[in-house]
C-alpha cells in the first residue's frame, strides 16, 4: 500500500473559496439522509465542489474528499467557537460581554447551520423555562377565579376508612 502525499494546509483564502462554494449545494452535503441515492449524490457534488474549487485562482489542487474533510474540520471548529462565545457572554463577573470574532464567511456558514445549532425544544426540559418564555400568555385574573370557584367537582375525594 503507498503512503499517501500529504496536501498543505488550508490558507483563509482556500476556505474563503470553499465555503463559497459549499454554500450553493448546502441542501445536498448537509442532507441526513444515508441511503445509497444520497449518498451517490453526495459524492457527485464533492467532486463537482472540488472541480469549481480547482478552476479558482489557486494553486493547490483539492480533491473532493480533501475538501470535504476540511469542511467537516471547518464546520466543528465553527461549532466549537460559537459554544465559546455562547459561554462567554453568559458569564458572569460584570463589564462588557467580548464580540466574537467572526469572518465573513464563518458567518455566513454559521447562518446555514443554525438549524443544527439551535437545541430541540421542550416543555420538560430543564432550560424550558428560557427557551418556551414567549410562548407564555399571562391569564387574567377573573378567569382564574371562574377555575377555583366551587361549580366544578372536586379532583379528589376522600373515604373514610373507619368501620
Amino acid at each position: 500500500m503507498e503512503k499517501r502525499e500529504r496536501a498543505g494546509n488550508f490558507t483563509e483564502s482556500e476556505k474563503e473559496i470553499m465555503t463559497s462554494i459549499t454554500s450553493k449545494y448546502f441542501s445536498i452535503i448537509e442532507n441526513k439522509k444515508t441511503d445509497a441515492i444520497t449518498i451517490k449524490q453526495k459524492t457527485e457534488t464533492w467532486e463537482r465542489i472540488a472541480d469549481e474549487f480547482n478552476s479558482s485562482a489557486n494553486n493547490v489542487k483539492r480533491t473532493g474528499l480533501q475538501l470535504k474533510n476540511a469542511y467537516n474540520n471547518l464546520k466543528k471548529r465553527l461549532k466549537k467557537e460559537n459554544a465559546e462565545d455562547k459561554i462567554e457572554l453568559y458569564k458572569t463577573g460584570g463589564g462588557v460581554a467580548p464580540l466574537p470574532k467572526m469572518t465573513e464567511e464563518k458567518s455566513r456558514l454559521l447562518s446555514l447551520l443554525q438549524p443544527q445549532l439551535e437545541p430541540v425544544k421542550s416543555r420538560f426540559d430543564s432550560t424550558a423555562n428560557f427557551i418556551i418564555e414567549a410562548a407564555i400568555t399571562p391569564v387574567p385574573s377573573a378567569k382564574v377565579e371562574e377555575l377555583l370557584s366551587d361549580d366544578y367537582p372536586p379532583l379528589v375525594t376522600y373515604f373514610s376508612l373507619s368501620k
